[in-house]
């Protein structure tokens, strides 16, 4: 600590020495000690100045690298970056920014961001550039900026404010969506050539399904038709045969003298009887006119009636005894259907009751058939034992769903069986009330 104050003791004459005309220091003279102190302070000056010389060169090139990097993360960074000012004047901008917008830097800076986005959407970003202002919030949206020769494309804006120099500004990043879009757009277009297709698909289906109905409609009507033929031809040719056939037996036996002779003759005249009544119950039930003259419930009821008095199994019926509107297919194929369920509990029920009810409401018309029979684990047994009738009921399901109408069947071991039929009553161009 001595030793510095002496040095700079030293010094002072030379500080304080005022500087000639010729700008020359004169020094007075000094002792060798001193002179020897004065040359090593120098020398700790001198060294110190180095160290700091080499301090500033190392500061300056760690400055340089940064710049360089801030360079690849500013300039080189795979979006655009813009700095605008509240004019929405363009302050700074980086080189992929110029890149997407079709210019160099100077072409972009101290130009309105306005030039380079596409006029129908310059609404959308002033708007979210408000909304930033008021809310300090950062926005995102996307518009459509110009490119090369003002072509449009499609980029994400991601804006956030700043403040510089106490005035208010914005930073933004742009980035090129134009590729995701041009996917999103082959994407639309092939959901919309989908969509396309699956309507056209859809309308030639509705217009088979529209044909398949019509040939049903054929097919049942051509089926009612050949009852209605089959059941006239027994009623008025073999009925009518086998009438006149009685009456001459009669006859016969009337006219006869021997008793062996009359009872023959008597006999055969049974036998004749009964087959007339076989043929007109049979007629009846291909195509009991009632289902023309007095609808389906009442149909039904006489078939519950007619199951009894056949096969010995009772059942119920229940119904509202309502005119029905239905349409001719639906009418014959229900009660077809209807007919062939209760067949299916006299053969397999097991049972000698069954319930019948008939229903309408909600735009459906409802048939349940009923028993407490032995019933079926396997819904399929069901089915196998139904479609194995003399109608063939699969056929029916097939018509009742193609009309608009369901079939379930739902079976419990040793509690029956249960089948629901439901077809629609909207009223079709033939249509009639049942």
């Amino acid at each position: 600590m001595a030793d510095k104050k002496n040095q700079n003791s030293l010094l002072c004459p030379i500080k304080q020495r005022t500087v000639p005309n010729n700008s020359e220091f004169v020094l007075e003279s000094l002792s060798g000690e001193q002179t020897l102190n004065l040359l090593r302070e120098c020398r700790v000056h001198q060294a110190e100045l180095e160290t700091q010389n080499e301090e500033l060169r190392r500061t300056q090139h760690e400055l340089q690298i940064s710049k360089l990097r801030y360079f690849d993360l500013y300039d080189r960074a795979p979006v655009g970056y813009l700095t605008l000012n509240e004019q929405k004047i363009i302050l700074e901008a980086n080189l992929t920014a110029a890149s997407m917008l079709g210019t160099g830097l100077g072409g972009l800076l101290n130009k309105k961001i306005s030039v380079f986005i596409n006029p129908d959407d310059q609404d959308i970003f002033c708007f979210n550039c408000k909304r930033l202002m008021k809310t300090d919030e950062p926005q995102s949206f996307e518009i459509r900026m110009l490119g090369d020769n003002g072509d449009p494309f499609w980029v994400k804006i991601d804006a956030i404010a700043a403040q510089g120099n106490g005035a208010a500004s914005y930073r933004v990043v742009i980035s090129d969506i134009s590729e995701l879009k041009r996917v999103e757009d082959d994407l639309q277009k092939s959901r919309d050539e989908l969509e396309e297709r699956v309507e056209e698909r859809t309308a030639d289906l509705a217009l088979a399904n529209m044909e398949m109905r019509k040939v049903s409609f054929e097919l049942v009507w051509a089926e009612e038709k050949e009852r209605e033929r089959i059941a006239t031809e027994l009623h008025d040719r073999v009925g009518q045969s086998l009438l006149l056939a009685k009456l001459k037996l009669d006859g016969l036996a009337e006219m006869t003298e021997a008793d062996s002779l009359r009872k023959i003759a008597e006999e055969a005249s049974v036998l004749v009887q009964t087959s007339i009544s076989d043929i007109r119950s049979l007629t009846f039930k291909m195509r009991p006119p009632i289902l023309d003259t007095s609808g389906i419930e009442t149909a039904l009821e006489w078939l519950c009636s007619s199951i009894n008095s056949d096969y010995g199994v009772r059942v119920d019926f229940s119904g509202d005894r309502q005119p029905v509107p239905l349409c001719a297919e639906i009418k014959y194929t229900l009660y077809q259907a209807v007919r062939e369920l209760l067949l299916n509990v006299v053969k397999h029920a097991g049972t000698d009751s069954a319930l019948l009810s008939a229903n309408s409401g909600e735009g459906v018309f409802t048939v349940v058939v009923a028993d407490h029979g032995k019933g079926f684990e396997d819904p399929a047994v069901i089915k196998k034992h139904i479609f194995n009738g003399g109608y063939g009921l699969y056929n029916v399901q097939q018509r009742i769903e193609k009309s608009g109408g369901s079939f379930e069947i739902k079976s419990v071991v040793g509690k029956g069986t249960t089948s629901r039929l439901t077809v629609p009553l909207e009223l079709a161009s033939n249509q009639e009330v049942a």
